[in-house]
């Protein structure tokens, strides 16, 4: 592996076989605002290329999103978490400890700035949801674009390590 394209080593987890898609076991999530607390709340998630957004358990997408000072939903979408745009930069990193290990992979807070609501607004769409309602928990392209992520479509796995983000 080129370690300029990456800033750990690569952790595999099992994908469920039982499952059509790349489905991963994942439980301690965390954030970087006011300190960390990590979260225990098991759930499998979809790693999905095809998925822009995040959909993470209703829980935790709800908790990350209430520290985020200005938080609003908007009724438009389902009650959609938004952001002041202004505040993109301060948004604290998203952490999963990936099971069966001390490997922690990281999303940069920035990258939960889907853009504005609208043009001229002065909120913008996070970039991470909750999956309320969904049948599924989705990792999509919010989470892919921040991390090296390898499938192994032999022993049915997928592998996770951080990426050199160079400029967030």
């Amino acid at each position: 592996l080129n370690t300029s394209v990456t800033t750990d080593d690569i952790t595999w987890l099992q994908s469920n076989s039982d499952s059509p898609h790349w489905d991963v076991q994942l439980d301690l999530t965390a954030w970087t605002n006011n300190g960390k607390t990590w979260w225990y709340f098991p759930f499998n998630a979809t790693i999905d290329t095809g998925t822009t957004l995040m959909f993470l358990p209703d829980e935790l997408a709800s908790m990350y999103w209430f520290d985020v000072p200005g938080m609003r939903t908007d009724s438009r979408i389902g009650g959609a978490f938004t952001f002041p745009c202004s505040g993109a930069g301060d948004l604290p990193d998203l952490m999963l400890k990936l099971p069966g290990s001390e490997h922690v992979i990281t999303v940069p807070g920035p990258y939960m700035n889907y853009g504005p609501v609208s043009t001229g607004s002065d909120y913008c769409w996070g970039g991470m949801q909750s999956a309320k309602g969904l049948d599924v928990t989705i990792l999509g392209d919010v989470m892919l674009k921040a991390l090296f992520v390898a499938f192994d479509l032999k022993d049915n796995r997928i592998g996770f390590a951080n990426k050199n983000l160079t400029a967030v």
